[in-house]
């Protein structure tokens, strides 16, 4: 273990840097150079951030100050199973998938994919397995008198649009990374809208003609801040929920809804160790937005609180593969 102070002078010379002090080195002096206020913000935040209520996700994150001392970065490196830098700088190199139908950030997407079959849905729907213990899933609604979930109709698109706030493209490409992690465990078809300027509201109404005409209004993924939604305020990162609608025959449907994200919490977290971190945030309350609630199980994605998780348990799976269950035209 390193100590502090100069070592005895007739004492045998201190080993020299390894190359992996020396490469890990270099990396924080790029990154510190790279991007300085990116670096200053992780150096004062760290670890895992937390859910919070229903609907909502908090952050408590402690100082990794150890972090400042080369050393420190090589036992991390040695001790954690995959370092998180190296599955972020990965991440980054290969790419991810986007939604189905969506583009880069601020393209808008106009084009629908066709139905795959004769049930007239966009996309195949995702095999539902057995189901797990009850308490590693739950849905946040269901229909009257039956323990069916409320979903959205897998036959229409679930239209989005982002709202940037300051956070770049990097926020927005999350967004739909985000996004296509839902798409691919319900089976439900997401199409990128493009951009907005559309403030956020505790109200939001299910149409918003003044910015997107008649019908329905997309599901809003808003980067914010406390100023605009209180709700944010302390350690409260992201907030997430759907709206739904009553057909003819008392059947009920989710058309839309919304997502706010906290810019000052987050955006320090998008590049080095912690991009995985905000997206399983986002991840979270888009899957709010299909129908999941929070798991009584602390090892899923949608429990109360985030332990580590980066993807989706086996209960996260099962309730997304049911919520892309739903009936075409309800």
């Amino acid at each position: 273990m390193p100590t502090e102070g100069r070592p005895d002078s007739d004492g045998p010379d201190p080993p020299g840097p390894s190359e992996t002090d020396r490469a890990l080195a270099q990396l924080l002096e790029e990154w510190r150079r790279q991007d300085p206020e990116g670096f200053a913000a992780f150096m004062e935040r760290g670890g895992p951030p937390r859910h919070g209520r229903e609907s909502a996700m908090r952050v408590r994150s402690p100082a990794l100050r150890a972090l400042l001392v080369v050393i420190g970065l090589v036992l991390v490196v040695l001790l954690s199973p995959v370092p998180q830098w190296v599955v972020t700088v990965a991440d980054t190199i290969r790419g991810t998938p986007t939604a189905p139908g969506s583009t880069s950030a601020g393209s808008p997407v106009t084009v629908v994919p066709p139905a795959t079959g004769a049930d007239g849905r966009l996309a195949p729907a995702v095999p539902v397995g057995g189901a797990p213990p009850a308490d590693r899933y739950a849905f946040l609604n269901t229909q009257p008198g039956t323990s069916t979930p409320v979903t959205w109709d897998p036959c229409q698109p679930v239209h989005y649009v982002v709202r940037d706030r300051g956070i770049g493209d990097a926020g927005t490409a999350l967004v739909h990374d985000a996004v296509a992690e839902v798409a691919a465990a319900t089976g439900l078809v997401f199409v990128f809208d493009g951009m907005t300027d559309e403030v956020p509201t505790d109200q939001r109404p299910v149409s918003v003609p003044a910015w997107y005409g008649g019908g329905y209004a997309p599901v809003l993924i808003a980067w914010s801040d406390p100023t605009e939604v209180p709700e944010l305020d302390g350690s409260t990162a992201g907030l997430g929920g759907p709206v739904s609608v009553r057909g003819g025959d008392g059947r009920w449907t989710y058309v839309s809804g919304s997502v706010y994200l906290d810019t000052p919490q987050l955006s320090p977290d998008l590049g080095f160790l912690g991009r995985g971190a905000v997206q399983a945030i986002v991840m979270h309350e888009v899957a709010h937005v299909v129908g999941a609630d929070h798991a009584a199980d602390s090892s899923q994605l949608m429990a109360a609180e985030h332990r580590g998780q980066r993807g989706w348990e086996d209960g996260d799976r099962y309730a997304l593969a049911v919520l892309g269950q739903g009936t075409c035209g309800s």
